[in-house]
C-alpha cells in the first residue's frame, strides 16, 4: 500500500509541474494582430520578439491585408531574442477617421494577422512604434485562449486645435480568430461605435481573420471607453485591449500621447486577490500636479462585486462592466468577493511641453496572486530603427509574500522585498539591460498559502514606454462545475412515471449565482422498448438504435441550488426488451436572462428507470413481448397442411425447420 501511494504521490506531482507549464504564457502556437496608433512619421515599426530557453525552430505565417502569406522560418537560440519586423501599410489595422470619413478598418472582417508555431516551447511579444508613441504586449499563446472576455481600455479623448481642427484619439480593441466559422457575440459598453449604432451585434470570422471596433469620439461624447464590452465566441479567440494613443490620467493641462496594447485574458482566468506594486518612476521624472500619476482599473464582470483596498472597507461595483479607478501612488493589496480584471495605465509626461523627459501611458494587466509561478522567461523589447536604442531604461518588478526568499532575476539575488503597507507582501524594482531576462523563485510554503511570485516588465524613452505582465499562469478559476443526477424510478406496466433530473452538487456557487443562470435546455435519452413519454409528437427516434428515444426536456427557474429540479419527463412504463435499463441526460445549453448561453462545465450521473411485476422470484421474466413467435405448422404425408393435433404420420415446419413426428 505504502509503495502504491508513492507512485500515485509521484504521478501526481509530475502532472502538477506539467499543468502549470502548460497553462502558463508559454507556448507554441501563436496569433497576433497589430492594433493601429496615431502615427506621427514614415518610421513606423512593428515587431515580434521571439525568445525560448531552448534552441528552436519557429515559423512566422504573415498574412497581409490582401490576403498573401509570407512564410519566414527562424531559428532562435537559448536565451537570445530573435526580432521580426514587418510593414505597417500591410500588418497594421487602419484606424478610422474622424469624425466621418473612411472607417478604415473598423468592424469588418480583415484577413492581415500573424501565426507563429515552433518546435519547442517559447515566449512571444508584440510591438507598435513610432516616433513618440509605442507600447508593446505578451502574446498568450492558442492554448490559454478562452471563449468570454471582457474589454480593458482607457477614456477616448478629443482635442480641439487651430481652426477647429480636431484631433481624435478613440478607445478601440481587436478580436483576432483561430478557427473557421468562428461566431462572436459584442455586448458593447458604449450605445454606438465609430460605424453605428447598436449595443449588440454578432459577426462571423474565419481562421487567421481580425476585427477592429473603435469608439465614437466627438466633440459632445469626447471620453467614450469600451472598458466592459463583453465579447463571446463559440470558438477560442484572442483579445486585444487598445486605445488609439492615450493621456493618463485625463486632466485639464495637455500631455504626451501613447498607443495602449495588452492581450486580455478571459474571464475564467480571473482572480480575487492582487497586489499591484508602484512602478518604478524615470530617472527624470516630473509631476506637474497631484493627481499627474499612473492609475489602477479594477474591472467587474458580475454583478454586486465588492472591492477591498488595502484592507479597508468594500466598494461596490454594483453592475457587471463597472470600473473603479484609483490613483497608483503606493503599493496596493486589492481583494474582490467575485473574479475581476486589474490594470495599471502608466502616467503620461510632457505636460510642460518638454519632449525629452521619459515615460508615457501603456497598459500592464496585473496578476491574480492565485497565478502566480516561480519561474519566468522575459524579454526587455528593444527595437532599434537606425540601429540605435529607443529606450534609456529598462525595469523588472518583482512582488511576492514578504516571506519569500530566493527569487534571483538573470541568476542574481533579488534584495529585500519592499513591503506594501499593511499587507504581508513587498515588491522589488530591478534594472535591466534590453533583451532576455531569467527569473524564478522556489516554491515557498506561507502562511498566505501563495506559491510563486507576479512580474512586470517595463521601459522608458523619451516620451515613450512599453509595459507588461512578464506571463502568469491560465488555470480556470472560480469556475462553477455542476452535478446534475437522473433520478433512479421505477414503475409497473401501465402505470404513469415521472423521471426527475436534479442538481446533485455545485462548486463554487456564489460564481454561480453571478452568472445568473436562468434556463436550461437539454434532452434525455431511454430505452422506448419500456418508456413511452408523454406528448408522442415530441420524442425523435434514434438512427443508431431503433430501441433508444430522445426527448427535450428542460426548465426555466429563477434561482439554481443543490437539490433543485431541472429537468422532468413525464411518460408510461410499458412492457419491453429489459427489465431496466439506463435514463441519460445530455445539457445543451445554459442560458442567463439575456438569453445568451452561459459555459458551465455540467457532469450527468445517469439514471435508472425499472419495470417492476414482470419477473418470476428467481428473476425470469413471465412475458418477453420482443422475443420472436413460435409459429408451427403441420403437415400430412400428402403434404396437407393438417389442424394441430392430428394424430398420424405428420410434418412440424418452424421458422424453416421441418421434423418428422408420430402421434
Amino acid at each position: 500500500m505504502k509503495i502504491l501511494l508513492l507512485i500515485l504521490a509521484a504521478v501526481l506531482g509530475t502532472f502538477s509541474v506539467h499543468s502549470q507549464q502548460w497553462m502558463s504564457s508559454e507556448g507554441r502556437d501563436f496569433w497576433l494582430a497589430f492594433p493601429p496608433t496615431a502615427h506621427t512619421s514614415r518610421s513606423g515599426r512593428l515587431s515580434i520578439f521571439l525568445s525560448s530557453e531552448n534552441t528552436t525552430n519557429v515559423t512566422i505565417a504573415a498574412r497581409s491585408r490582401r490576403g498573401v502569406v509570407t512564410t519566414t522560418r527562424r531559428t532562435v537560440n537559448a536565451g537570445e531574442v530573435v526580432e521580426e519586423v514587418f510593414d505597417r501599410s500591410e500588418y497594421e489595422l487602419a484606424s478610422a477617421d474622424f469624425p466621418v470619413g473612411s472607417p478604415g478598418d473598423c468592424e469588418i472582417a480583415v484577413p492581415t494577422s500573424i501565426h507563429i508555431t515552433s518546435e519547442a516551447d517559447i515566449s512571444v511579444y508584440g510591438s507598435v512604434r513610432d516616433n513618440l508613441t509605442s507600447d508593446a504586449w505578451l502574446a498568450l499563446p492558442t492554448h490559454v485562449l478562452g471563449l468570454e472576455y471582457r474589454v480593458m481600455s482607457y477614456p477616448s479623448d478629443y482635442v480641439s486645435g487651430y481652426m477647429g481642427m480636431a484631433t481624435y484619439y478613440p478607445s478601440q480593441f481587436v478580436i483576432i480568430a483561430t478557427e473557421d466559422s468562428t461566431i462572436v457575440d459584442l455586448t458593447l459598453s458604449l450605445s454606438r461605435t465609430r460605424i453605428g449604432l447598436w449595443k449588440n451585434r454578432t459577426i462571423k470570422l474565419n481562421r487567421g481573420e481580425s476585427y477592429l471596433v473603435q469608439a465614437s469620439v466627438s466633440s459632445s461624447s469626447r471620453h467614450e471607453d469600451l472598458t466592459g464590452t463583453v465579447i463571446r465566441s463559440n470558438k477560442p479567440i484572442g483579445v486585444l485591449g487598445s486605445h488609439l494613443r492615450a493621456q493618463v490620467p485625463l486632466l485639464s493641462s495637455e500631455a504626451s500621447r501613447d498607443i495602449l496594447i495588452e492581450q486580455l485574458p478571459s474571464v475564467d482566468t480571473w482572480g480575487k486577490r492582487f497586489v499591484v506594486p508602484p512602478l518604478h518612476l524615470p530617472a527624470d521624472a516630473r509631476q506637474a500636479e497631484k493627481n499627474d500619476v499612473s492609475v489602477i482599473r479594477v474591472l467587474a464582470h458580475y454583478d454586486s462585486t465588492d472591492v477591498s483596498v488595502n484592507g479597508g472597507g468594500y466598494f461596490p461595483l454594483v453592475r457587471a462592466g463597472n470600473i473603479w479607478e484609483m490613483p497608483l501612488q503606493n503599493g496596493r493589496t486589492i481583494v474582490a468577493t467575485k473574479p475581476v480584471l486589474v490594470a495599471i495605465v502608466d502616467r503620461s509626461t510632457k505636460r510642460d511641453g518638454n519632449v525629452t523627459f521619459s515615460g508615457d501611458p501603456s497598459l500592464i494587466i496585473i496578476p491574480p496572486i492565485e497565478q502566480y509561478l516561480s519561474k519566468y522567461r522575459t524579454i526587455s523589447i528593444e527595437p532599434r530603427p537606425n540601429n540605435q536604442p529607443i529606450y534609456n531604461e529598462h525595469w523588472i518588478t518583482v512582488f511576492a509574500p514578504l516571506s519569500t526568499t530566493g527569487i534571483r532575476v538573470d541568476g542574481n539575488a533579488v534584495s529585500a522585498l519592499t513591503p506594501f503597507s499593511d499587507s504581508t507582501f513587498g515588491y522589488a524594482h530591478i534594472k535591466v539591460n534590453g533583451g532576455s531576462h531569467f527569473s524564478e523563485s522556489p516554491l515557498p510554503a506561507t502562511t498566505d498559502s501563495v506559491s510563486g511570485f507576479g512580474i512586470l516588465v517595463y521601459g522608458y524613452g523619451p516620451a515613450e514606454s512599453y509595459g507588461y505582465t512578464g506571463g502568469m499562469a491560465f488555470s480556470k478559476l472560480y469556475q462553477p462545475t455542476i452535478w446534475l443526477r437522473v433520478v433512479d424510478a421505477n414503475a409497473e406496466p401501465g402505470d404513469s412515471v415521472h423521471i426527475a433530473v436534479v442538481v446533485d452538487s455545485v462548486t463554487e456557487q456564489a460564481s454561480l449565482d453571478a452568472m445568473q443562470i436562468r434556463q436550461l435546455n437539454g434532452r434525455a435519452a431511454f430505452n422506448s422498448t419500456i418508456l413511452v413519454p408523454a406528448g408522442l409528437h415530441f420524442p425523435s427516434w434514434s438512427v443508431q438504435d431503433a430501441t433508444h428515444g430522445m426527448v427535450d426536456a428542460g426548465s426555466s427557474f429563477t434561482a439554481l441550488n443543490i437539490g433543485d429540479t431541472v429537468a422532468m419527463v413525464h411518460g408510461v412504463v410499458v412492457l419491453g426488451n429489459m427489465v431496466a435499463d439506463t435514463v441519460r441526460y445530455d445539457v445543451g445549453h445554459w442560458l442567463n436572462q439575456n438569453q445568451q448561453a452561459v459555459p458551465v462545465t455540467t457532469h450527468v450521473l445517469n439514471g435508472l428507470l425499472t419495470v417492476n411485476g414482470i419477473c418470476r422470484e428467481n428473476g425470469e421474466r413471465l412475458f418477453d413481448p420482443t422475443a420472436p413467435l413460435q409459429h408451427v405448422r403441420t403437415f400430412d404425408v400428402l403434404g396437407r397442411e393438417v389442424p394441430k393435433g392430428t394424430h398420424g404420420l405428420l410434418f412440424e415446419i418452424n421458422a424453416g425447420t421441418v421434423r418428422p413426428v408420430f402421434r
